[in-house]
C-alpha cells in the first residue's frame, strides 16, 4: 500500500525561496531621476539633457570614497553645440553624498582628471572631474556624453519621499555642471527595481501557480 503524502506547504516554499535569493533582494537601493531634463543655459552657453538610467550597467566600474549605499545613476548628454563641461557635481537637501561610481567605456567620456581626482567631494556633494584646464581634450564637449555615473548616499538617505528625516528633502536631488559658470537644475528622484527583487518576486508567484492540492 503507497504511503500517503502531504500536498507541499505554500508558506514553506516561498520561505525556501525567500531564503535562497535574499542576499540579491538585500542589496542597497537603486535610484534614478524620473525622466530627462533638459538643460538650455545662456550664460554658460550648455545646452544637453539629463538622462535616466533604470538599471544597473555591468561591470567594470570605478568607485570613489564610500561605495556601499543607496545610489543615484544618471547620464549628461550635451548637444553638438553646447560649450564644454568640466565638473558635475550632485548632492541633496538634508544628506551628503559619501561616494561615487562610474562606469568606464558607457559613454564617449570618462572623468579623467589627471591633476587631481576624477572624483572629489565638494560640500555634501560629490563631483566628477572632466579635466579644469580650457583646452584640454579631456573636457565633456558638445556632442559626448558621461555615460553612467552614480552618486551614493548612506542608506536609507534615497527613499520615496515622505519617509522620516535625513533623506534628500521632498525626493529632490542638485545638479550642478560648471563651465565658466555655475547653475543647478532639480531633479526628483524615482526608485528603480532591483533586478534580484524583481526574480524573486516571479519565482514566488511561479511557486504557487506550480502547486496543486490532491484531488
Amino acid at each position: 500500500m503507497p504511503i500517503p503524502t502531504r500536498p507541499p506547504n505554500r508558506v514553506a516554499c516561498l520561505c525556501a525561496l525567500i531564503a535562497f535569493f535574499a542576499p540579491s533582494a538585500s542589496v542597497a537601493s537603486i535610484f534614478s531621476i524620473d525622466g530627462p531634463l533638459s538643460i538650455n543655459d545662456a550664460g554658460s552657453g550648455v545646452i544637453g539633457t539629463l538622462s535616466p538610467v533604470l538599471s544597473l550597467p555591468s561591470p567594470p566600474i570605478t568607485t570613489f570614497g564610500t561605495s556601499s549605499g543607496d545610489i543615484l545613476l544618471f547620464e549628461l548628454s550635451l548637444d553638438p553645440s553646447s560649450a564644454a563641461v568640466d565638473q558635475i557635481s550632485v548632492g541633496g537637501a538634508g544628506t551628503s553624498a559619501t561616494g561615487g561610481v562610474y562606469y568606464p567605456g558607457t559613454g564617449t567620456q570618462d572623468p579623467n582628471q589627471t591633476g587631481g581626482g576624477e572624483m572629489e567631494f565638494v560640500a555634501s556633494s560629490l563631483a566628477f572631474n572632466f579635466e579644469h584646464l580650457t583646452t584640454a581634450p579631456g573636457n565633456l564637449d558638445g556632442g559626448e556624453s558621461t555615460g553612467v555615473l552614480g552618486v551614493v548616499f548612506n542608506l536609507g538617505d534615497l527613499p520615496p519621499p515622505g519617509i522620516g528625516p535625513g533623506q534628500i528633502l521632498a525626493g529632490i536631488a542638485s545638479f550642478a555642471i560648471s563651465s565658466g559658470a555655475n547653475f543647478s537644475v532639480n531633479a526628483n528622484v524615482v526608485l528603480v527595481p532591483e533586478p534580484g527583487t524583481a526574480m524573486l518576486i516571479g519565482l514566488g508567484l511561479a511557486s504557487l501557480s506550480l502547486i496543486r492540492r490532491p484531488r
